[in-house]
């Protein structure tokens, strides 16, 4: 894909030799180019020696990162087929080699063949296959520094308004914030059992003990209950029971792969992605340990310390980069000058 990158872009600027005028505007143009970090080319510059101009014309088409096809009434009539086969040979052949890598590029051909409007042209003047209407073009108000801005930062990759990075996520709102559901444990036979009974013995012991014949077996019935209810309180789950710890954490451990399962697919709906990179979770139930024993492992610091330790990852979405050539750069009557700013102050 053809961006900002640092090294030079090799620029070919393709034309119809209408008039003198119009070629000095061309040779302008590329001239601007050069002095701004463009390596921008023109078949005037190679005319000092005898060439093969149809082998000339496709190393320019096929080597250079942009073609620039210069709008004007006699290029866009020779691309209708207007004209006769016996004028504008030359530029004839380059537009075939042109209409070859815009067709065979697919997207990259529609970035890199640019249709350039010169001073005083129209777009109708554009040749059709390069959707006058429909697609971007650049126009050349002056041939002048700031009238080939908008082309330079269009050939290296440098917005006047680049896009600013991607701030942090907007947090969930405090009612869909994930939360864990502790199921409440039921007390086992061997508590409650024990309960009821010594509630049932306290109840009877008192209604006997206001009876003067039976009042002591009254007060032993009621010892006994009291004594059964102790028994049942202390048999009941407690926060450290082994029991009530297996349910947290089940339920913990089933909110967590949950919530990794939203978060993975929250994360791969954002990259566009069908696969995620490096992006897995394999829950598993261990045996809980108390911090202040001699176990070495499974306890909750050894928990603690497996996140503390773990390397952030990031989701990656690889771009394909643009099949591209550096073909030979020879030295032209202007040097390159200096590179364009990434925006504008």
């Amino acid at each position: 894909m053809i961006g900002e990158n640092t090294r030079v872009p090799k620029v070919f600027i393709s034309y119809a030799q209408e008039n003198s005028a119009h070629c000095r505007e061309v040779r302008r143009l590329c001239e601007l180019l050069r002095e701004n970090g463009v390596d921008a080319w023109i078949d005037e510059y190679d005319t000092h020696v005898r060439q093969d101009w149809v082998d000339w014309m496709a190393r320019q088409v096929q080597r250079s990162d942009y073609v620039l096809v210069i709008a004007s009434p006699a290029y866009r009539a020779l691309s209708d087929g207007d004209l006769s086969a016996e004028v504008y040979r030359g530029i004839r052949t380059e537009w075939k080699l042109i209409k070859e890598r815009v067709h065979a590029d697919g997207d990259d051909g529609l970035v890199s063949v640019l249709p350039v409007l010169l001073p005083g042209r129209s777009i109708g003047e554009i040749p059709a296959l390069l959707q006058p209407h429909s697609a971007s073009r650049v126009a050349v108000a002056k041939l002048t520094r700031d009238g080939v801005d908008d082309l330079l930062r269009m050939l290296t990759g440098r917005p006047v308004h680049p896009a600013p990075p991607l701030g942090a996520r907007l947090p969930p709102s405090p009612e869909h914030r994930a939360t864990v559901t502790v199921p409440v444990p039921t007390w086992p036979r061997r508590a409650w059992l024990p309960a009821v009974a010594g509630l049932v013995t306290f109840v009877a012991g008192l209604l006997l003990a206001t009876t003067p014949d039976v009042r002591v077996p009254g007060l032993v019935a009621v010892g006994a209950g009291l004594a059964l209810q102790v028994h049942g309180f202390r048999a009941r789950p407690r926060a450290d029971d082994r029991s009530v710890l297996a349910l947290r954490a089940r339920a913990l451990l089933e909110e967590i792969v949950t919530t990794e399962s939203r978060t993975l697919q929250r994360l791969l709906g954002d990259t566009g992605d069908p696969q995620p990179a490096d992006v897995r979770f394999l829950p598993s139930l261990v045996r809980w340990r108390p911090d202040n024993t001699t176990a070495t492992a499974g306890s909750l610091s050894t928990i603690s310390r497996y996140y503390q330790d773990l390397d952030p990852e990031r989701l990656l979405n690889p771009g394909r980069t643009r099949r591209g050539q550096d073909g030979p750069r020879h030295p032209a009557g202007a040097g390159l000058g200096g590179r364009l700013p990434r925006h504008r102050p």
